[in-house]
């Protein structure tokens, strides 16, 4: 896993204003010379809640008073660093990765692999994720 300093700034300017966004200039594909702004990472912040997005797609929500994990999704490597970035932040130590051909997704809690193909909804994930934090500790 590689720490994304971007993140980790966005994090720190999110704490101060509420909302941080990093965006990149793209090239449209119909002129070379027009370029469109895309958003590329969003940190935002309500009350003790930090929600993180990755290209306009909610990625990662943490509570920040309980340090728990409320929402985390993901679809490449570079959702996984990010991911893996912003938990880092929190002291959450969880690894994240991205293999295609095995089934996407997944996050690796106690060497235990837990892929996102393998549930049905998001919100199973997730609580798979933390009863096997929960049972490790």
């Amino acid at each position: 896993m590689k720490i994304i300093k971007t993140v980790e700034k966005l994090i720190e300017r999110a704490e101060r204003r509420g909302v941080a966004t990093l965006n990149k200039k793209v090239n449209d594909g119909y002129y070379t010379y027009s370029l469109v702004t895309k958003e590329v990472y969003r940190v935002e912040k309500e009350g003790n809640i930090f929600t993180l997005y990755h290209y306009g797609t909610k990625t990662c929500q943490v509570d920040t008073a309980t340090n728990e994990i409320l929402y985390l999704y993901g679809e490449s490597v570079s959702d996984a660093d990010s991911i893996f970035t912003f938990l880092h932040y929190f002291d959450i130590v969880l690894s994240f990765g991205y293999k295609p051909v095995n089934g996407g997704f997944y996050a690796s809690v106690n060497g235990k692999q837990i892929f996102i193909d393998d549930f049905d909804r998001l919100e199973n994930f997730t609580k798979a994720i933390k009863k096997e934090i929960k049972t490790n500790l």
